[in-house]
């Protein structure tokens, strides 16, 4: 059930185990699930960014001069505020120099997201652009490439 983080801001292994029981994953898959995810999140290199009751977890590589980062998400928080901390953590991701986020889910709550920062007030508000390509796979698996630019880069 979401924690608003506005009235408790959650730890993150209390992020982690909400959001989890949470997702879509099936009861018998949910340690092995959260188990994965952190181990993911302590690799070497990891980028951790707590906004809210969300977190987000990326990989961040360059190759020939463009940072790219391969994103996972886990939320706790409410709609709104789900919203509100990944319109965050795109501001967040520019200033650390990244110009496209890949990402896989099957949360339809993210596609909310993804559509919103891509939206003209929301993108002079924070000062960035974005550019989404998304797909659906038959299994219901989301795969979105967001090309995230600051203000004046085409």
């Amino acid at each position: 059930m979401p924690v608003n983080s506005k009235q408790q801001q959650l730890p993150i292994h209390e992020v982690v185990a909400t959001a989890f029981k949470d997702m879509k994953v099936p009861r018998e898959q949910v340690a092995a699930a959260m188990v994965g995810f952190i181990t993911q999140a302590e690799m070497p290199g990891m980028d951790k960014a707590q906004f809210g009751n969300t977190l987000f977890v990326s990989h961040i590589k360059e190759k020939n001069g463009v940072r790219v980062a391969y994103l996972k998400a886990v939320n706790a928080d409410t709609a709104r505020n789900y919203l509100d901390n990944g319109v965050k953590y795109f501001k967040y991701i520019i200033e650390k120099g990244v110009s496209y986020v890949f990402m896989t889910f099957t949360e339809s709550s993210v596609v909310s997201i993804l559509k919103a920062i891509q939206t003209p007030d929301v993108q002079k508000r924070v000062g960035y652009k974005a550019k989404v390509a998304m797909k659906k796979d038959a299994k219901g698996q989301y795969v979105a490439v967001v090309r995230v630019m600051q203000e004046g880069e085409e």
